[in-house]
């Protein structure tokens, strides 16, 4: 059933040994669904209330957008300008600086579904879509703060705290795993060409609107065409996760009601799914406790199982291996443990300096109470978020360019 590879020297499991694993599982799962219709039912409840009142109004316009953009050949130009940005922080063509604006805005699977479209049309390699897809796998900012922060532990002081050290250690974590990247490694940069002198503005403009036209008509696709496409394709990639999140969401408490009894319940729900993760957290004094509120932002930069499962879907049909993805987000939430600790004194400070109590927010038989902003206004956020997120990668790109071009061509 397992075996060494001899040329390779890695350990392969049999397929054979791995689908009686995944049956043996699945029957267990349905046996205990039988066994325990009611709290079944109930969690399944849990997940599909949290994805319908919070992911789905969430990701649904940015996952349209991000195909729209690649369509016109917006994500193309833009690469032109972000290109020394990402080259020197992560080692991946300039276009892959859309991918990350859009993971840090409107969360996952968002990221990896831009990083697929970026590797359908050409603009990165097979490996950089899986060092892209872990990079841009981020929470849902607003997720953290108003769901999490705001409802779940009546405090919003705690979103933006969790905002910034997710930030800041899966930036680390994508800067890290660039480093471990063969300096052998082709990157496929289609059309767009590495430049590290100073262009001026209107040259740059230019190069910027070539780009976009040579995309676009390679695309061709008319806009009720296009339309159609991004809306079939975002819906089905929501299915896709609402799936995932009820179905773990059913295992996360068939396994703390059979299995693991005696653990506590968040030590499930963190590993599986980080929305139930966070809630069952609360029982924990996080604001007093660097252990803890570590714990919490460890198990967001973990991102869930579920969410590993979705990216897994994403990059699976391309023949895109996952282990590189999997091993930053072990990456991304230790580096979020140790940021805590390391800077535990003035989170702390902050924490309890401001707690504004917000209106009980239960996941519970009854569902998930309504979030603290409608869809609507959660969209808008997002998008201001995401257009902040794009200057600030532009500013810092021609600042690299500036930078390198003082230095002279020894530095590059």
């Amino acid at each position: 059933m397992i075996s060494k590879n001899k040329t390779s020297g890695r350990i392969a499991i049999s397929p054979y040994f791995i689908t009686m694993l995944l049956g043996i599982c699945a029957l267990l799962i349905v046996a205990a669904i039988i066994a325990s219709p009611e709290e079944a039912f109930q969690a399944s409840m849990q997940g599909l209330d949290v994805w319908w009142k919070v992911v789905f109004p969430a990701l649904l316009p940015f996952l349209m957008l991000s195909q729209m953009l690649t369509a016109y050949g917006f994500t193309h130009g833009l690469g032109v300008l972000l290109d020394p940005l990402m080259r020197k922080m992560f080692r991946i063509p300039g276009p892959s600086g859309v991918g990350l604006a859009v993971g840090m805005s409107a969360g996952f699977p968002s990221g990896a579904d831009t990083a697929v479209q970026l590797y359908r049309q050409k603009l990165i390699t097979a490996k950089e879509v899986s060092r892209l897809a872990s990079l841009t796998h981020f929470a849902n900012p607003m997720t953290l703060l108003v769901v999490i922060g705001a409802a779940f532990y009546q405090n919003p002081i705690v979103g933006y705290v969790l905002i910034l050290v997710h930030w800041a250690s899966g930036i680390a974590s994508g800067f890290i795993l660039a480093r471990f990247a063969g300096r052998n490694e082709v990157i496929l940069t289609s059309t767009l060409e590495s430049k590290t002198e100073i262009v001026p503005k209107t040259a740059m403009l230019h190069s910027m609107l070539q780009t976009a036209s040579i995309a676009r008509e390679k695309d061709g696709r008319s806009f009720g065409k296009l339309l159609g496409d991004t809306v079939s394709h975002a819906v089905q990639v929501l299915m896709m996760t609402g799936g995932a999140m009820i179905v773990f969401s059913v295992t996360i408490k068939l396994i703390g009601k059979y299995i693991t009894p005696f653990f506590p319940d968040y030590i499930w729900s963190s590993f599986f799914e980080i929305h139930l993760g966070a809630y069952a957290l609360r029982s924990t004094e996080i604001i007093s406790s660097p252990l803890h509120f570590g714990l919490l932002a460890a198990a967001i930069g973990w991102g869930g199982l579920s969410s590993h499962w979705q990216v897994s879907a994403l990059l699976k049909p391309y023949g895109i291996s996952t282990s590189t993805f999997t091993f930053g987000r072990v990456l991304h939430a230790c580096i979020s443990y140790i940021l805590v600790l390391m800077l535990w004194k003035p989170i702390q400070l902050w924490l309890e300096s401001n707690k504004t109590v917000f209106g009980e927010f239960n996941i519970g038989s009854q569902g998930l109470t309504e979030p603290a902003m409608n869809g609507f206004e959660l969209a808008g956020m997002l998008g201001m978020f995401l257009i902040l997120l794009l200057m600030t990668f532009i500013f810092l790109s021609r600042w690299i360019v500036r930078w390198q071009s003082t230095r002279g061509p020894s530095s590059r």
